[in-house]
């Protein structure tokens, strides 16, 4: 299970000065709960333009954090040979960090854990807990009823 810890450690490795580049809005809004900043999504852009975005910010590193499922992993290869022949440094430990440590496949996975982290900091029972914590409950009405039946 991902832990708090491991989020805190990689928005603390990342620096805020180079962009995370995404594949749609559901991975860009999942980062933006867990607290990374500078988030570009590439969903329906060529990679032309995109490249034209970053020279236009004048951004001379970026983390490609698309899927790592197989049209996501194509993208970034493309995206990384793009931006080597346009002096644009990628960041690696990015990508890799959250593969490894993480171990997902998509970055909208992470929404889970968005919920988790939510219910923990409001003081709420999360649905897993709830379930655990209720189910002595439910088992004891169940064996009620069908006594009572």
């Amino acid at each position: 299970m991902i832990k708090l810890n491991q989020i805190n450690h990689i928005r603390n490795k990342i620096s805020s000065t180079f962009p995370l580049i995404v594949e749609g809005k559901k991975d860009s809004k999942v980062l933006e709960r867990l607290g990374f900043k500078n988030i570009i999504t590439i969903s329906g852009k060529s990679n032309e333009k995109i490249l034209q975005l970053l020279k236009k910010k004048k951004i001379h590193t970026a983390a490609i954090l698309t899927d790592f499922d197989k049209e996501g992993k194509k993208r970034c290869k493309e995206l990384t040979r793009l931006f080597q022949k346009n002096v644009i440094k990628t960041d690696t430990f990015v990508r890799k960090t959250f593969k490894h440590t993480l171990k997902i496949h998509k970055i909208e996975e992470l929404k889970s854990f968005t919920k988790l982290m939510e219910d923990d900091y409001y003081g709420k029972g999360t649905p897993i807990y709830e379930k655990i914590f209720n189910r002595k409950k439910f088992l004891s009405r169940r064996k009620k009823k069908t006594k009572t039946q």
